[in-house]
């Protein structure tokens, strides 16, 4: 048995281009609860902006919301003057946007 476990530490250690199959300070919870979403439909958001080269504050309402599983978190689409889609509908993460007010 510890010949066993000295033979695999050795074979790990002597080939520099193989990758372990797992790393031990690295767990992904299969049963971990889905993350609540920051935002509602209707809610003040801002974040920053580049326009024509310069960086500025650009404030939106959450449109719609959908949370990404295969990274874990929220992206919202969000609408500029209240009625254009922001950047073509692109989706936005969570992590982007700051609260400006909640909706009324």
């Amino acid at each position: 048995m510890e010949e066993d476990v000295a033979q695999r530490r050795r074979s790990r250690s002597c080939s520099p281009n193989v990758r372990p199959p797992h790393r031990s300070s690295v767990y992904i919870d299969p049963f971990a609860q889905r993350a609540q979403p920051r935002f509602q439909k209707g809610d003040s958001v801002h974040m920053s902006i580049i326009e024509n080269g310069i960086r500025r504050k650009g404030t939106f309402k959450i449109h719609k919301g959908r949370y990404n599983g295969t990274g874990g978190f929220w992206e919202y689409q969000m609408l500029e003057d209240g009625s254009r889609l922001y950047n073509n509908g692109a989706w936005v993460r969570e992590k982007d946007l700051k609260l400006e007010k909640r909706r009324e």
